[in-house]
């Protein structure tokens, strides 16, 4: 747990909340699309964790594919793709492909729940994320 506390206090210091969720779309079909959201959170199956979601992760020239339990939670996804990638816990960063194409930090529990939700909202199970790496300075 203490582990989990400092990493995702180290990704917060140098993430930009704004982000982190769903981008603010200049149009009007964007906040829609939120405020549609916001009242099927209740009724979301997202909280159906018992199913598990195909993760297809980039780094690089690579690509791993595999299949994760979402209850499980943040650090687990992030311990899952160091493994698969041999990479350190804290020397890279997630963003996950989300319902209007854009590119979005995933930094916490809260986040993966709020890319669930989106999965379920398009009736998919299958995530694509890309791996960055954070510069040393930033550690």
């Amino acid at each position: 747990m203490l582990l989990q506390s400092v990493y995702f206090q180290k990704l917060g210091e140098h993430h930009n909340p704004a982000t982190s969720s769903m981008s603010d779309s200049s149009n009007d079909s964007g906040s829609r699309k939120f405020e549609n959201r916001k009242h099927l959170k209740a009724k979301s199956p997202c909280v159906d964790r018992g199913s598990k979601i195909i993760v297809k992760a980039a780094y690089k020239e690579d690509m791993i594919r595999f299949k994760f339990d979402p209850a499980a939670g943040c650090l687990q996804l992030y311990e899952q793709v160091a493994t698969r990638f041999k990479l350190q816990i804290g020397s890279f960063q997630l963003k996950y492909l989300d319902d209007e194409e854009e590119w979005v930090w995933m930094v916490n529990d809260s986040d993966l729940e709020e890319c669930i939700e989106i999965l379920d909202d398009l009736g998919t199970r299958s995530v694509k994320f890309l791996v960055r790496d954070m510069l040393s300075g930033n550690l």
